[in-house]
């Protein structure tokens, strides 16, 4: 099923989804930096996850 879908989709998919999150986290910081800090840590293994589903 994942072959069917084109890496350029997955692409837009991706990065749809971060200015989503991105915009998240922008009020994270604006209410708090220590829990920001979570925020940014979970994010970043949620896109190392997401390169290494996708694009290995």
């Amino acid at each position: 099923m994942l072959s069917c879908i084109s890496s350029s989709k997955i692409m837009w998919i991706s990065s749809k989804y971060c200015k989503n999150v991105l915009k998240y986290m922008q009020k994270c910081i604006n209410t708090n930096m220590m829990r920001n800090v979570n925020y940014l840590d979970l994010l970043l293994r949620t896109l190392l996850y997401i390169k290494v589903a996708y694009f290995r």
